[in-house]
């Protein structure tokens, strides 16, 4: 009884002050409401009905960039999810659909399709526009039907751009995302392999926080190199000369990373990070003996243990809602070859890597 007085309260002010003069969230939840009576003046139910919230969408570069538009679809969900009339249809289940959803309110795709998918739960949708207005934004909400696809009730609200305030942690929270990259990394101090390594992988940054995140990447590396002399030094002390020919690298290397953001705005910020990494290497080497008449040679089958660590420091842009764009640039040390015995030779050193990544926002 005490929620639907609530709501009764939150809709007799939204008739009867300004939606400017009343928090956001409240102002959002009375719009819902309206909707939520209006579905029962088509169809008669005597339980809630499913409703997913479907993207909103703007035409305002001010309300893109401060994520005006995620904002008001966040407490559009929270506002179906209090409600008396409606429960929300989970975000995964309508995101699965939502190319078969956005095909269908375009006009170009057919209902009886979208009926048959995995939003079938929902008995309607609500959606809308953001649009800017003079020092705030306008909302217009939509509550469509999933059987026809047709629009049942519209609501319009508009509010100060200062009522986001409150909002602020969520507009510039930093999103997550998952891919493939790939990476050139350029020798410094040690050219035995090189001078450049090619790097391809899968990597993700996941937020742990508003300025903190974790990096997980699974790298696979190739390198070539073809040098008369090496730097390499064995324990025995002496250094030995690489014969003429090619000598080859593959190594897989598991890293972990943690790091922070730096927000420049919604789509757009700025990572710092740290990561260290264990994995497993193969080297091909023709290398002489101490009297330099015997070749020795090395399998790619003879695989050791390997290490790195690195500082790095990137960009990432969100180019779409499923896509983004990742440019980073680091100082990395790597060390091949790791066992304690006489024959074994420890190669490696500092690398640049230019790391292009294209990944799947969330």
């Amino acid at each position: 009884m005490k929620n639907r007085t609530l709501h009764f309260l939150q809709i007799l002010l939204l008739v009867t002050v300004n939606a400017n003069a009343i928090p956001l969230r409240i102002a959002i939840a009375g719009a819902v409401n309206q909707l939520a009576e209006e579905s029962l003046k088509t169809e008669s139910v005597l339980s809630s009905t499913g409703v997913g919230v479907v993207p909103f969408q703007t035409d305002s570069d001010m309300a893109l960039k401060r994520g005006v538009n995620e904002i008001v679809a966040i407490l559009v969900e929270e506002a179906v999810s209090d409600s008396l009339g409606f429960y929300l249809v989970d975000r995964a289940i309508v995101k699965k659909s939502l190319d078969e959803i956005e095909l269908a309110l375009s006009g170009l795709g057919s209902p009886d399709q979208l009926r048959a998918g995995a939003i079938e739960e929902a008995t309607y949708l609500i959606t809308g526009l953001v649009a800017e207005t003079g020092g705030g934004y306008q909302v217009i909400l939509t509550l469509i039907e999933t059987s026809t696809m047709m629009t049942v009730a519209t609501r319009e609200l508009s509010f100060p751009a200062s009522a986001l305030t409150v909002y602020g942690d969520k507009l510039v929270a930093p999103f997550g995302f998952y891919g493939v990259f790939g990476s050139f990394e350029w020798a410094i101090t040690n050219t035995d392999f090189g001078p450049y390594n090619l790097v391809a992988g899968i990597t993700a940054i996941i937020p742990t926080g508003k300025f903190s995140y974790v990096r997980p990447t699974l790298e696979c590396l190739y390198a070539e190199g073809n040098q008369s002399t090496s730097q390499i030094v064995q324990q025995a002390g002496v250094i030995p000369e690489l014969a003429s020919g090619t000598n080859q690298l593959a190594a897989l290397i598991a890293r972990l990373g943690l790091g922070s953001f730096i927000p420049i705005s919604r789509a757009v910020y700025i990572h710092l990070g740290l990561d260290l990494g264990l994995g497993i290497d193969g080297k091909r080497l023709l290398t002489r003996d101490a009297s330099g008449s015997e070749l020795i040679e090395t399998k790619l089958r003879d695989a050791e243990v390997c290490f790195s660590g690195s500082l790095d420091a990137g960009v990432t842009i969100r180019m779409t809602e499923r896509l983004a764009f990742d440019l980073q640039l680091g100082l990395t040390g790597k060390t091949y070859g790791f066992y304690l015995n006489p024959d074994s030779i420890t190669m490696g050193g500092l690398y640049l890597p230019l790391r292009i990544s294209l990944a799947i926002p969330f």
